[in-house]
């Protein structure tokens, strides 16, 4: 059965209510859909006209909107327009258990003219958290804020008293504050003021003042849930949400969890002793309820949303299987077989879609009915969003048996992009040593039985611009445990919290367990893959396999937590290898829903090697460039591969580029490379594939890059390598060329991966190796080549006496030795001063079990690094020479090296 809904602007007075009288038949499913071609909009919000000028001077607008509804949000143009607001640095007040006292007298004379205080709101946005404190009085410069939720707000973690970073407050909703694009609402006169921005036409412009804080409400109850609904094709838009206007304020713990109420297991000087968790801090744990949805769904089987927008919007956009509090219609959970699908979230003032609860009844339902289970979001847009409460996620579930999220995309978000979990391990059976240790068992006792979560699917998302204000999240975040749960073919790029180094490309935070990541892709984000595990949390049975990261980023230490592992983190340079590319194309929305060619995910996989990298004098390899159309729907036309190489090597071309790809199809370019009669250089000379194609009516190129060694053997000196090394010698120059995870045994890595070329037992008891560092490649940051001593180099991994002076591109000259002879290094000091680029001389220095590292410019002006250091193990002669190691794994580098000299 279809109600089909014809196109205009339905203007709600109250919110759309859906109980089980609504229901389709067994078997049928009544859908609420757009004719076709119509976008039906339903509206909370109604239209302001009337704008006259009240305050000339200043350019303030006004116009008459009537009273009983003190809005939030205020939408011009389609955009949410920001409150009336002025910035308040840290050092103008004095925070206090009533408030904060006023120390800069501007900002005192400025609120002196405020003529009601209680309209405004004192905002504190923290490291995860965004706090809303309504102001109660003032009197003289004391300012004091309203309770119970200035208590709420420095109570906890993250607290405005005691943030986890430099706060940033703000005062908001004075007419004082007013600057260009902001408004204030006189909610006792009716009144509303706007000052247009520059060039802007308020008299023109759609102004829309929201009316309602939700439009649609589905919930049934659990004798008689709702069936058998969809939605499809309509839009959602015009709320405003009014719990912070109340004296509760917005006390978020994280992700729009807040507290309300007056919490009787505060302490009385909590203000002082609580802003960084306490005992009765853990007696609010049951107490915390999520900011509500515009669109509610609760107690329902059957329900889909299907190519719906949300937009405009004061909360969150939609809300699945929330806690009763969080619903308008006083019943919550039992979500149960829901589909979102298709839909579009953008500009709302909370996040996009919020699933599940985080009471007592979420996460260990009173009545199994309650359960939230087999919830699918896939193929949606979540972008812009949360922009009045930067803590809330794009996308974020807590309890859920049976979530898939796939195929989304996620961008543009202040805070994650996926979260899912809550109750950070302290629900789960047993509980947790870290919670228990904190008193959180002092108010219930631990659950001994698993909760709700489980079987959770987060696959094939696309996400970026995440994290753009906020600290502490990722592009997909998770918590608590949830057996049988995968994390597989997202792709993350360009995602970084800018005032700090703690975000990540996923994040598994406290009592994360029984999850499996595969075949993700990170590029520009900060470290790759994270846990937090500390001492008595229940974190581990967590393991992550074949992923890829940018070189700089790429590590995991997944491996820390108990019953994990940490395998095959696959570091990129620029040429992207073919299955990373396919990873990225097929995250986000599927074809034919991606509306065009995304040059952040091109559909051509290419890749290219030479049969033999590394060739005599007039020689010859064949290079070839596997080439692979990702998309199954479209051909790849005007299809190009061309190389270039460098002057003196000869090419041909022997299997020409196709011309058209077809969808899913592949090709295989070829070309015989000869090396010249001889060489005047050992330096690695790369050639250059070109691929142009047309993809979707867009041009695009590929350049892969194919590296060919001079082979010229080394004479003077022994050569070794443990993993698949090239080198070479010609007229005092040196190289060495491999791929190698690192030389570091330092926590938690295990590493001793180099090649090196030699002096054998060359170093007595005392001796000085001196070597110019004339180039390196860079597939790291911590890429690193220099000098070694060694009791001896083939022994790796377990011979003592290991000391290395090498030059590292973060880190500039560094000396590193294995202080407990344990066959690692685990020890090092670096001297900042050391150039950053061009060539660098290096100088190591034996006198017995003391080593003693210098570095120069010139060869001539040495500078010490540090200390001398005492090596254990160390025998009477060792092997002495240059070492290399690319620290990238999967990416070749070559070092070259002169004027090595023993003495």
């Amino acid at each position: 059965m279809a109600v089909v809904v014809g196109a205009g602007r339905y203007q709600l007075t109250t919110p759309l209510v859906f109980d089980s009288r609504d229901s389709g038949a067994a078997g049928r499913t009544v859908s609420w859909q757009a004719a076709p071609g119509a976008r039906p909009v339903f509206t909370g919000a109604r239209q302001v006209t009337g704008w006259t000028p009240s305050d000339l001077h200043n350019g303030v607008f006004a116009a008459k909107v009537g009273t009983g509804f003190a809005s939030r949000q205020l939408y011009v143009n389609g955009k949410l327009a920001p409150r009336a607001q002025v910035s308040v640095a840290s050092s103008a007040i004095t925070l206090n258990a009533k408030g904060f006292v006023v120390n800069d007298p501007a900002l005192a004379e400025q609120l002196r003219q405020v003529r009601d205080p209680s309209a405004m709101d004192f905002r504190a946005v923290l490291s995860f958290t965004d706090r809303y404190t309504p102001v109660a009085s003032i009197s003289g410069n004391q300012v004091t804020l309203a309770q119970p939720a200035w208590d709420n707000n420095t109570f906890g973690w993250d607290t405005v008293q005691s943030p986890f970073r430099p706060a940033r407050f703000s005062l908001q909703n004075a007419p004082q504050f007013l600057s260009a694009g902001e408004w204030y609402l006189d909610g006792n006169a009716g009144v509303l003021h706007y000052k247009p921005a520059e060039g802007e036409d308020i008299r023109r412009s759609d102004v829309q003042l929201p009316r309602l804080e939700s439009l649609l409400q589905v919930a049934g109850t659990l004798d008689k849930p709702v069936r058998n609904l969809e939605f499809t094709g309509l839009t959602f838009t015009g709320t405003s949400w009014l719990l912070p206007n109340s004296d509760n304020g917005y006390a978020p713990s994280q992700s729009g969890g807040v507290l309300s109420g007056v919490q009787p297991t505060r302490p009385a000087d909590a203000f002082s002793t609580c802003g960084s968790g306490c005992r009765g801090y853990e007696g609010t744990r049951q107490n915390v309820r999520l900011i509500s949805g515009a669109v509610q769904v609760s107690v329902a089987t059957n329900v889909s949303l299907r190519d719906n927008t949300f937009t405009n919007l004061g909360s969150d956009a939609l809300g699945i299987g929330n806690d009763a509090a969080s619903n308008g219609s006083g019943v919550g959970l039992a979500a149960q077989d829901i589909t979102i699908t298709g839909n579009a979230f953008a500009h709302n003032a909370g996040g996009g879609i919020i699933i599940g609860g985080v009471g007592a009844d979420a996460h260990h339902p009173s009545d199994v009915r309650m359960t939230n289970k087999n919830i699918v979001v896939t193929n949606n847009s979540v972008h812009d969003t949360a922009i009045d409460y930067l803590e809330q996620a794009g996308i974020f579930a807590t309890y859920v048996n049976g979530l898939t999220i796939a195929h989304n995309e996620v961008y543009n978000q202040p805070y994650s992009g996926i979260n899912v979990g809550w109750g950070w391990g302290m629900m789960d059976p047993g509980g947790s040593g870290t919670y228990a240790a904190r008193g959180t068992y002092d108010h219930f006792p631990p659950y001994q039985t698993p909760t709700t979560l489980k079987d959770v699917r987060i696959s094939q998302n696309y996400l970026y611009n995440v994290i753009t204000l906020m600290n502490d999240g990722a592009c997909i975040y998770t918590l608590s445990a949830m057996p049988g749960s995968l994390i597989d073919g997202n792709f993350c790029r360009d995602s970084t919290a800018p005032t700090s180094d703690y975000s990540f490309g996923v994040y598994l935070d406290e009592g994360s367990r029984f999850v499996n990541l595969t075949d993700n892709v990170f590029v520009r984000t900060r470290f790759a893959l994270h846990t937090n595990a500390p001492r008595g949390a229940s974190t581990g049975d967590l393991h992550d396999h074949t992923n890829y990261a940018s070189a700089d980023i790429a590590g995991s230490d997944l491996a820390n937590a108990p019953r994990s592992s940490s395998t095959n983190v696959i570091a990129l340079g620029t040429d992207l290898p073919p299955a990373a590319s396919r990873i990225m194309y097929q995250s986000g929305l599927e074809r034919p829903l991606r509306s065009s060619a995304d040059p952040q995910r091109p559909p051509l996989g290419a890749a290219a090697s030479a049969a033999d990298p590394q060739l005599a004098a007039n020689a010859s390899t064949t290079i070839t460039a596997p080439l692979s159309n990702f998309d199954t729907t479209s051909s790849l036309t005007s299809l190009t591969a061309a190389i270039t190489g460098p002057t003196g090597w000869k090419t041909t071309t022997t299997t020409p580029s196709p011309g058209t790809l077809a969808p899913g199809a592949t090709a295989t370019p070829k070309w015989t490379v000869t090396a010249p009669s001889a060489f005047s250089s050992l330096k690695p000379q790369d050639f250059t594939i070109a691929v142009t194609y047309v993809s979707q009516g867009k041009r695009f190129t590929a350049t892969r890059t194919v590296r060919i060694v001079p082979l010229s053997p080394v004479t003077s000196l022994s050569a070794y390598g443990n993993v698949p090394t090239r080198f070479g010698e010609l007229n005092g120059t040196y190289t060495i060329t491999n791929a190698s995870s690192d030389i570091w045994g330092g926590p938690p890595q295990h590493d001793d991966q180099y090649g090196t070329i030699y002096a054998k037992q060359g170093a007595g008891q005392k001796a000085t190796a001196t070597v110019r560092v004339a180039e390196y490649d860079r597939p790291s940051i911590y890429t690193k080549a220099g000098l070694v001593f060694r009791n001896d180099l083939t022994a790796w991994g377990r011979s003592p006496g290991y000391v290395v002076l090498v030059n590292i591109p973060s880190m500039r000259a560094t000396l590193q030795w294995d202080a407990n002879g344990d066959g690692y290094l685990e020890s090092g000091v670096s001297d900042p001063t050391a150039p950053a680029t061009g060539p660098l001389h290096l100088k190591l220095v034996r006198d017995g079990s003391v080593y003693t590292g210098h570095w120069s410019s010139d060869g001539a002006d040495w500078h010490r690094i540090g200390n001398p250091v005492t090596v254990p193990g160390v025998s009477a002669t060792q092997d002495a020479g240059m070492i290399w190691t690319s620290h990238a794994a999967t990416i070749s580098g070559t070092a070259t090296f002169d004027s090595f000299a023993m003495s």
